[in-house]
């Protein structure tokens, strides 16, 4: 089995990046609206204005359209608000091999590599920007519920039994999914021994994993 992690972003490259984008704009620079993040503050604005809050005071969207496999490799584009799409999803891109994000032949090999690595960046940025302050949000409520109703707060609310539920709808996929691929197993190896009988060779782990979990979020609950 593959255990490789996906690629993580060059910390040297990131770190250079953003000194170079922090002496541009001033040490310690922010917008009036919070925003500090070098690569989105204008520079040589005084007083220090972000790329969105400009647009607004000037009247322009404040949308851009982001380049998901780069502009050498696609005309298509996801609208991004501006200061994200410059000060995460462009500087992301260039992390990239140069050779992937400028594609001077038009490879379609480089171009399928930078939509795959556009995808995994702008998932990326999806979860930071919607997700993780959902875990700190949730352990700080459940602080406060413990300090206000005490140690076992949830007990005789509906949550008690949430977890057992979670459990069981995972434990029930989970042996759909055993019971999947080793029927797909089992017909790879009649299919190697007799190459005429070829029903549902094409089903692999991913098609499986897709039809169990449609199965499953579409049966109408107890």
């Amino acid at each position: 089995m593959n255990t490789k992690k996906s690629a993580q972003r060059d910390p040297i490259g990131a770190y250079q990046r953003e000194a170079t984008a922090a002496r541009r704009i001033g040490a310690d620079k922010q917008c009036a609206c919070g925003e500090s993040r070098p690569e989105a503050l204008i520079s040589g604005s005084d007083p220090t204005i972000c790329a969105k809050c400009d647009r607004e005071k000037k009247g322009h969207a404040i949308m851009d359209n982001h380049h998901v496999e780069g502009k050498a490799n696609s005309s298509q584009t996801i609208p991004t608000p501006v200061n994200d799409h410059r000060a995460e999803l462009n500087t992301a891109q260039q992390d990239w091999p140069k050779e992937t994000l400028q594609n001077p032949e038009g490879c379609p090999l480089l171009r399928t590599a930078a939509c795959v690595r556009g995808v995994i960046d702008y998932l990326h940025y999806l979860i930071d920007k919607f997700l993780h302050w959902i875990p700190e949000m949730l352990e700080m409520l459940s602080a406060f519920l413990k300090e206000k109703l005490g140690s076992k707060w949830w007990v005789g609310s509906p949550l008690q039994n949430l977890r057992r539920d979670v459990n069981t709808w995972i434990c029930r996929i989970t042996r759909r999914i055993h019971c999947r691929l080793r029927c797909v197993s089992i017909q790879r190896r009649r299919t190697r021994r007799n190459p005429a009988d070829h029903r549902n060779v094409g089903s692999g782990p991913m098609q499986c994993l897709s039809l169990i979990l449609k199965q499953q979020l579409t049966r109408p609950s107890a």
